[in-house]
C-alpha cells in the first residue's frame, strides 16, 4: 500500500531543488527551513479547503498550486501551496480552528482523525501558515511516496 506523508517548508522556491536533494541524495538538512511534518495528503488538505470555503468537494479545489521539481521514479515532489489558502488558514480565527475541525471530521477524508485532533492540526496549520505571511515567502510541499507491503 502506499504510504503519502506531506512536509511543509517556509522556503523561497529556489530552495526546491536543496529541499529534494535532502531525501533523494541524502544531501544537507531540513534544518535551514522552518517546517511542519503532516501525515495527510492532497485529498486531505483538499478537503480542509473546501470545508474552510463553506463548499462542495471540487477536484479543482488543490491546496498545490505549482509543481517545482519531480524526482524521475516519482516518489519525491516539491510542490508550492496555494497562496489562497495559505493566506486563509493563516486568516482563520483561532476560535473557529473547532468549528473547522468538527466539520472536517464528518469529511470522508478526515485521515480517519476526530475532531479534536483534527482542531490540532488546523491550529498548527494556521500558525505555520501565518508564519509564512510574516517573513514574505511561501510554503513548500516536500511530498514523499514510499510503498510498503
Amino acid at each position: 500500500m502506499s504510504v503519502l506523508e506531506t512536509q511543509w517548508f517556509i522556503a523561497s522556491e529556489k530552495d526546491a531543488k536543496k529541499l529534494a536533494g535532502v531525501v533523494i541524495d541524502d544531501e544537507g538538512s531540513f534544518e535551514a527551513w522552518p517546517s511542519l511534518h503532516l501525515k495527510l495528503g492532497e485529498m486531505e488538505l483538499q478537503a480542509l479547503w473546501t470545508v474552510m470555503r463553506g463548499s462542495s468537494l471540487d477536484t479543482s479545489d488543490s491546496v498545490a498550486a505549482d509543481l517545482l521539481l519531480e524526482s524521475p521514479e516519482g516518489e519525491v515532489m516539491v510542490i508550492k501551496v496555494a497562496p489562497g489558502f495559505v493566506k486563509a488558514i493563516a486568516g482563520l480565527p483561532a476560535e473557529e480552528t473547532a468549528r473547522v475541525a468538527e466539520a472536517w471530521a464528518k469529511d470522508e477524508f478526515s485521515a480517519g482523525l476526530e475532531a479534536a485532533e483534527l482542531a490540532e492540526i488546523v491550529g498548527q496549520i494556521r500558525v505555520f501558515a501565518g508564519q509564512s505571511l510574516k517573513e514574505k515567502k511561501p510554503v513548500l510541499q516536500l511530498v514523499t511516496m514510499s510503498l510498503k507491503s
